[in-house]
């Protein structure tokens, strides 16, 4: 295990990391009370949303533990014996992240193409042999990400344990499940994508277009899924290959602020995306978080419904 501590400080870094931090446990945390609180949403795909959350939760709940302080003091903040052990956590957590992408893009590309048999075939059943599946990956990947690269150090560069990156093995399990991740969410977006187009073309005997309601919302999701994927693990692979090629002190300090920034805002904006487009959802969060409100709104209610029946 070697240490590595470059001579670069930037004091930027521990504000960062802190407020971010703070914003990615909050908003994953208010998702996951929002969700299991209402009974309405315990469907599989708000569940599966509510795994993401959580592992994002987790992803946060990491950089605050190990990466705020260590920011702060300007070297890791714990016994060097725990480099490895955090190295290996945030492997874990990144390499989850991406399989939760997939997993939702995958769901709405059934819900998109199959949407009278979707209930049918997104089952809690189902939804928990993907699960289990995406761990078993993540564990691989951060079990031979170790095995093959027993060298680990802090960069002080962005406050966070990573491996050396110094085999071509080692490489190519820290980015092939990105890449393939990469390939399906690609895949799904042009499917859905062709998909869109053709049924724009669908129109009834009269001349109407035929668009369900709810049709441009998958898509939209798919887009920004697609893109939010691009921007936040896109630069990450070009890194790990930089670091490889070039070596890690020849990875330039704002290309490496990038990709700590795309990583961790990622676990962010999932929840932009998948919680805040879907209304039951924001409905279930305001009621939560005004129910004085919505307690008067429904008496009132009840009061001109009473009302127009005296009439």
């Amino acid at each position: 295990m070697n240490l590595t501590i470059d001579a670069t400080y930037n004091a930027t870094v521990p504000a960062f990391y802190l407020v971010l931090s703070l914003l990615v446990m909050s908003a994953n945390g208010i998702v996951v009370a929002v969700v299991v609180k209402t009974r309405h949403l315990h469907l599989p795909t708000l569940w599966m949303i509510t795994w993401m959350a959580a592992c994002d939760f987790c992803m946060g709940a990491h950089i605050f533990i190990f990466s705020v302080p260590s920011a702060f003091l300007g070297r890791f903040a714990y016994q060097q014996a725990l480099i490895g052990f955090s190295s290996c956590c945030l492997t874990f957590l990144v390499g989850q992240s991406v399989l939760n992408v997939a997993m939702v893009v995958v769901d709405r590309y059934i819900a998109v193409f199959w949407p009278l048999r979707y209930i049918h075939i997104v089952t809690m059943k189902r939804l928990m042999m993907a699960i289990a599946i995406t761990l078993v990956l993540s564990v691989t990947r951060m079990i031979l990400s170790a095995l093959l690269d027993n060298d680990f150090y802090y960069n002080i560069n962005i406050a966070v344990c990573i491996a050396d990156f110094d085999s071509v093995e080692a490489v190519a399990a820290s980015v092939g499940i990105p890449l393939l991740t990469l390939v399906v969410i690609l895949f799904c977006f042009t499917r859905i994508l062709l998909h869109v187009q053709q049924r724009r073309k669908d129109v009834t005997p009269t001349g109407r277009l035929l668009r369900p309601e709810g049709f441009m919302k998958c898509p939209i999701m798919v887009l920004f899924s697609a893109g939010l994927f691009c921007v936040s693990y896109i630069p990450f692979v070009l890194g790990i290959i930089l670091s490889f090629l070039k070596g890690k002190e020849n990875v330039p300090e704002r290309f490496q602020n990038v990709i700590m920034f795309g990583v961790l805002s990622n676990s962010l904006w999932n929840v932009l995306i998948y919680t805040a487009t879907y209304r039951p959802f924001r409905e279930a969060l305001t009621y939560i978080l005004c129910r004085t409100y919505h307690r008067k709104k429904r008496l009132e209610e009840i009061r001109t419904m009473l009302s127009i029946q005296e009439c």
